[in-house]
């Protein structure tokens, strides 16, 4: 679900929900009358205060469902960690939760996030460990896998880099490695196991698993083809990782693997790599310390960051206190870079282009929603597209952030649930890869686990007679049993195509997330947001409401996909058809001129039933014809 936020052309995305295009997604809306959802609401709405009195009335309340007393205590603990540090709180609310015996399993991984948070990694890792055992599926199983490596992690990183390398718990490491190992197997593509799994065989000194979680992260796969900022890297640690041992790789083979992964934005595993690595000279190399210094003002800026948002959600943040302290540490890493002539003057100006151009770091203060907060993160696609549409043409560059230090103050207090998606701006999109990149993901669970797909599969049935009736009420309602339909439908086309490549297994998988994530840029993206870039240079188009900037958009964001099904799923048959929204009323639009060509083509489509309603039954055009569709509403196909 993507909101505009104010007047700065933000995109708010509900990432529990599937997201995969640049629309609203065909969820129910969040919150339906129940206590806890009140309680929900108030937390979105920044009312701290009144959020945490109602979920603790929740979970109080014996009368209550057990699930959402459970759920209750869970987001009491999380906010109240997160917010006040109180951890003492934090594990009693989660204790009684956890006595109510339902989902024991994703309370006791709440206990542990939070104990891995306050640096109490034994703990974290008990945590983790009675997660597991209590776990009732696969994925809870791997969930707490992860859990238990992080923990692990965590507590290494911060002895190699602040502290005692003979510290190191190596059996602890070596559990935590296989562990995230047989995640990975099972996961490949989901970020946090690839983040985990990552640095961890580095610190082990595993190259090749190493270069299958960095390809895992990045969703690389066999046949991808790796954008402007990830192709050099990319190459090099494909080649390097998968020779490398720690035992005797020599100090250039570990400098050249230091610097691709730098290069990548995967700062922290660098500075792992320098730490670990038998062979290892930094001393005299001007490049290799800046980007340790880099590594060093990340940790530093995260945490007075998190500070200032702590203070902020209990009213009691000072702006420019935070302001002068973050200027102080990007002074202190002004004074460290290395300059070819004589260090210039600081400004956070110049500040800027330096991390820009050095280390692929956008970084801006910004307001949203009425809080102040920093937005920084690393380019990992920056690519320009020459959108060609009906003969009309519009340059758009495409800008893919990930690694994000901060995302926002919304971001951080709505603690994983939401988050800024993106921004817009004159040719310019600017896509936050972390709200994107699960979508992938989660249609591969669709098609792939037995039970999420019999879910879905019972849906489709249960919502087919309804669908029919809805249709017969209204010909251009929102029928949620066709979307789901489509969806499903489409899928599974891909990994037909995919399997008949030979693929299976892992690769599959990941292969079917990079498909995904193809099929979203190609249509959301390029043709989408190409169709506004076009229609922009137009004086006429200026002068058009949002709705019909939208509709035209839509329009080529299906005439252009090579996927067109899954175009038309994601971002036009939704709830919002006809909502008053600019996206809702072109989605209505829409809907009227799908039935008017189906009306108007009833002997060219197989199998119209002509007793039933025409909208559910659009799943029975060809992808030529759907296309076909959308051609003819367009204005500029016709001229």
């Amino acid at each position: 679900m993507k909101y505009k936020l104010t007047s700065t052309n933000y995109l708010l995305v509900l990432v529990s929900c599937l997201l995969i295009f640049a629309a609203c997604t065909r969820a129910e809306p969040p919150f339906q009358g129940k206590p806890i959802d009140a309680a929900n609401e108030a937390y979105f709405q920044f009312e701290l205060k009144t959020a945490l009195s109602l979920f603790l009335e929740v979970l109080n309340n014996e009368h209550a469902d057990t699930q959402d007393r459970t759920k209750a205590g869970r987001r009491f603990a999380r906010a109240t960690f997160l917010v006040h540090q109180d951890i003492a709180r934090a594990r009693e609310i989660l204790s009684v939760a956890h006595s109510l015996g339902d989902e024991k399993t994703l309370t006791s991984l709440v206990l542990s996030w939070i104990e891995r948070e306050a640096g109490n990694y034994e703990l974290a890792r008990a945590a983790a460990m009675q997660a597991a055992n209590e776990a009732e599926t696969e994925i809870e199983r791997q969930n707490a896998d992860t859990a238990y490596a992080t923990a692990v992690l965590d507590e290494a990183a911060n002895q190699i880099l602040f502290g005692s390398k003979s510290d190191l718990n190596h059996d602890e490491l070596n559990k935590a490695h296989i562990l995230i190992g047989g995640v990975l197997d099972a996961q490949r593509g989901s970020a946090d196991p690839s983040a985990t799994a990552l640095a961890i065989a580095i610190i082990v000194g595993d190259g090749q698993k190493a270069l299958e979680a960095w390809q895992s992260y990045f969703h690389v796969h066999e046949g991808t083809e790796l954008n402007s900022v990830l192709a050099k890297p990319g190459r090099i640690l494909e080649s390097a990782f998968s020779i490398w041992d720690n035992s005797n790789a020599t100090a250039d083979e570990n400098t050249e693997l230091f610097l691709a992964l730098a290069d990548s934005r995967m700062y922290r595993p660098a500075a792992l790599l320098a730490m670990t690595a038998i062979n290892f000279e930094s001393e005299a190399n001007a490049e290799i310390l800046e980007i340790l210094a880099y590594e060093g003002f990340l940790t530093d800026l995260l945490a007075e960051t998190h500070a200032y948002y702590r203070r902020t959600a209990q009213d009691l943040a000072d702006k420019s206190n935070y302001q002068k302290t973050i200027n102080g540490l990007a002074e202190t890493l002004w004074s460290k870079m290395f300059w070819s002539n004589d260090m210039p003057p600081f400004s956070r100006d110049g500040f800027a282009v330096e991390i820009s151009s050095r280390f692929g770091a956008d970084m801006e203060f910004k307001h949203v929603n009425g809080f102040f907060g920093l937005h920084y993160g690393h380019r990992v696609a920056d690519e320009s597209f020459s959108v060609d549409q009906y003969g009309e043409s519009a340059l758009i560059r495409f800008v893919s952030l990930d690694l994000m230090i901060s995302n926002g103050y919304n971001s951080w207090f709505w603690d994983g649930r939401a988050q800024v998606g993106g921004w817009a701006d004159k040719g310019l999109i600017v896509q936050v890869r972390s709200s994107y990149s699960d979508g992938g993901i989660e249609a591969w669970k669709t098609v792939s686990d037995p039970k999420t797909r019999r879910d879905v599969e019972k849906k489709i049935e249960a919502y087919s007679a309804s669908d029919i009736a809805a249709a017969r009420e209204d010909p251009f309602a929102y029928l949620p049993g066709l979307a789901r339909k489509i969806e499903l439908s489409s899928y599974d086309r891909i990994v037909d195509g995919l399997r008949k490549q030979g693929l299976s297994g892992p690769k599959l998988r990941l292969a079917f997330i990079g498909e995904i994530e193809r099929i979203e840029l190609e249509s959301s993206i390029i043709a989408h947001e190409g169709r506004h870039a076009i229609d922009a240079q137009s004086f006429a188009n200026k002068m058009r409401n949002g709705t019909k900037k939208e509709y035209r958009a839509k329009l080529s964001e299906v005439a252009f996909s090579s996927m067109p099904w899954l175009a038309i799923g994601g971002g036009i048959l939704l709830p919002n058809i006809g909502d008053g929204s600019a996206h809702g009323d072109a989605n209505l639009r829409i809907m009227k001129g799908i039935v008017n060509w189906i009306n108007a083509h009833r002997s060219d489509i197989e199998k119209l039933d002509n007793d039933l309603p025409l909208l559910p039954q659009l799943d029975k055009l060809s992808d030529e014809q759907l296309r076909s569709v959308f051609r003819s509403m367009d204005p500029m196909h016709s001229q």
